[in-house]
């Protein structure tokens, strides 16, 4: 029960300062724990290669919402999927599996 409720604590705060800027990597990592994406939001540069990786004891899905950017079909627990972002925009995803887990990348150009 502590550490859902660290989890949760950790969301709402990285809620209240906003998107988590890049920088200078090329990628990044969204842990998928606790029925969440952490961070809920990431801005990066295009061509980064963001990673979600499933700590649940659960599966998990993830899946733009415009249906057809990228969907990684089931990850199970313990796994990962990658996707490489080439294009500006703004990109909002969901669990497919748990649809209130929902995320946002956006992506800046080079």
């Amino acid at each position: 029960m502590r550490t859902a409720t660290i989890a949760g604590l950790t969301a709402l705060v990285m809620l209240a300062i906003g998107p988590r800027p890049l920088g200078a990597q090329s990628a990044v990592t969204v842990d998928v724990q606790d029925f969440s994406f952490q961070p809920h939001e990431w801005t990066i540069q295009a061509g980064t290669v963001v990673t979600w990786v499933n700590h649940d004891e659960w599966p998990h899905h993830v899946a733009a919402e415009d249906g057809k950017s990228f969907n990684s079909g089931i990850i199970a627990p313990g796994k990962d999927f990658k996707f490489a972002f080439a294009a500006p925009g703004r990109y909002s995803y969901r669990c497919g599996v748990h649809p209130t887990m929902s995320g946002v990348i956006t992506v800046q150009g080079q």
